[in-house]
């Protein structure tokens, strides 16, 4: 019985042992993803700010492309305004109008459309159109006149059309 007490003895050591080596490669292989997932982190981390810092610069490539187009007709709007203004030389309408229109061909080319022309006739949709003159009395369907036009980027609606009511509807 002393020897099966023995042997039972023995086993159990051999197996405690085997489950304190089992335990120890576990506490091993724990710290190893622990360190795997820590490093996953940082390099996470890094890849976000890296793109961020991408997308940082370009929107600012982007920005830099679409003002150094603007900056000449905007410098010739300036001119005009401190002409008419300050030195009180008369500025024609049409050179106004001119600089103002190659602004916006500017814009165009960066993605903004105009929506509806002046005068058109549309059913109104409060989507696409606002009452001018706080006229809420407008209902969806009603016949329009754009007054003044819309604009849209990168197909959403960023200002409605103003609109009034049709006389002749």
């Amino acid at each position: 019985m002393f020897g099966w007490f023995k042997r039972k003895s023995s086993d159990s050591s051999v197996q405690l042992l085997d489950l304190r080596s089992e335990v120890q490669k576990l506490k091993i292989e724990i710290q190893e993803r622990d360190k795997t997932l820590a490093r996953l982190k940082d390099d996470l981390s890094r890849e976000r700010e890296a793109r961020t810092t991408q997308v940082a610069e370009s929107i600012r490539d982007s920005m830099k492309k679409l003002m150094a187009n603007a900056a000449s007709p905007v410098s010739q709007l300036v001119t005009q305004a401190h002409l008419l203004e300050s030195q009180d030389k008369p500025v024609q309408a049409r050179d106004v109008i001119s600089v103002s229109k190659r602004l916006i061909r500017v814009f165009e080319d960066a993605g903004m459309k105009t929506e509806g022309s002046i005068g058109e006739i549309a059913s109104f949709d409060p989507n696409y159109h606002a009452p001018l003159a706080g006229d809420a009395s407008i209902k969806i369907g009603d016949r329009v006149i754009i007054r003044l036009t819309g604009v849209s980027f990168d197909g959403r609606i960023i200002r409605k059309a103003g609109v009034e009511t049709c006389q002749d509807a």
